[in-house]
């Protein structure tokens, strides 16, 4: 009982930490200060969570399934944390392209695997996949 306890207070304070950072990047992009959210956060999710956002945004999607199955990730952490991955793809478009594209591409992956973990089908997911296909589709 108390293993299972401690699980879910980590699962708990994982939600917590990525809420966190969305806030914080929203916040700091919204001052114009986009790289300054993106360095504040990354190292955020690194000392927080172990989490280095720019090697999660070049794994595979198997890898990328067995690294969210690994740290007990929910399919709500997965939908957080693609948020946060579209708003650093969006906000990069002028700066870093490409970096911007692999975020977007990321944010879509992570979308996905976060249906295969729920097995149901979620219109409002389907709806920021089309959303972000769309988007780059514009930018090629």
């Amino acid at each position: 009982m108390e293993k299972r306890d401690y699980l879910m207070h980590q699962i708990e304070q994982m939600g917590k930490v990525l809420a966190q950072v969305v806030a914080t990047f929203l916040r700091l992009k919204s001052k114009g200060k986009v790289e300054e959210g993106i360095v504040k956060c990354n190292e955020e999710l690194q000392n927080e969570l172990d989490i280095d956002m720019e090697s999660l945004a070049r794994l595979d999607k198997i890898a990328l399934k067995d690294f969210f199955a690994d740290r007990k990730f929910t399919p709500a952490h997965l939908e957080t944390l693609s948020n946060y991955m579209e708003e650093v793809g969006k906000s990069l478009d002028v700066q870093e392209p490409k970096r911007g594209i692999r975020f977007l591409k990321k944010a879509i992956q992570i979308l996905e695997l976060a249906d295969e973990m729920t097995g149901t089908f979620s219109f409002e997911r389907m709806q920021r996949i089309e959303s972000l296909n769309k988007e780059l589709a514009e930018r090629h």
